[in-house]
């Protein structure tokens, strides 16, 4: 299964797969996905060390268009960006998608599969991403509700 998140922790794209593939062929689908979605790539990427595409072209994982990328290098040699703003506030936002995933799988049952096939599968998962999101567009939404009628009261 493969994840995409937006800033605010809305799951943008879902990809599931029948069989357990490497992390990185997984980012040309991710980054379709959120083309297809969007209409551009996105502007920044963030991964995990997994992600780390040694040998393999930007071209060829479809991160060429992506203005900047951080993605951990494998070993003990560091990435020349890695000192950067940038790179270290979206390796703190690539963090936040282990407790979606965890979220997913308790509160809204992707532990446990209970259709059957690949297709019960993306069914799953589907259901769970959908409730996810509704959960926290909602939180969003209340919050620029109140954030609003605090704005409009009159001073004491």
């Amino acid at each position: 299964m493969s994840l995409s998140l937006d800033r605010h922790g809305c799951v943008i794209t879902h990809t599931e797969y029948a069989d357990n593939i490497a992390d990185p062929e997984t980012l040309p689908d991710a980054l379709a996905g959120w083309h297809t979605v969007f209409g551009q790539p996105p502007p920044e990427l963030g991964a995990d060390r997994g992600m780390h595409h040694t040998g393999q072209t930007q071209v060829r994982l479809g991160t060429a268009q992506v203005a900047r990328v951080s993605i951990p290098a494998k070993g003990k040699t560091r990435p020349r960006e890695a000192d950067t703003a940038w790179f270290k506030r979206l390796q703190r936002l690539r963090a936040h998608i282990e407790p979606v995933i965890g979220h997913l799988k308790a509160d809204h049952r992707l532990d446990r599969c209970r259709y059957k096939g690949f297709a019960g599968d993306q069914i799953n998962v589907s259901w769970a991403v959908l409730a996810w999101n509704i959960t926290k567009w909602g939180r969003l939404l209340q919050q620029r509700h109140v954030a609003g009628r605090c704005e409009t009261r009159p001073a004491a």
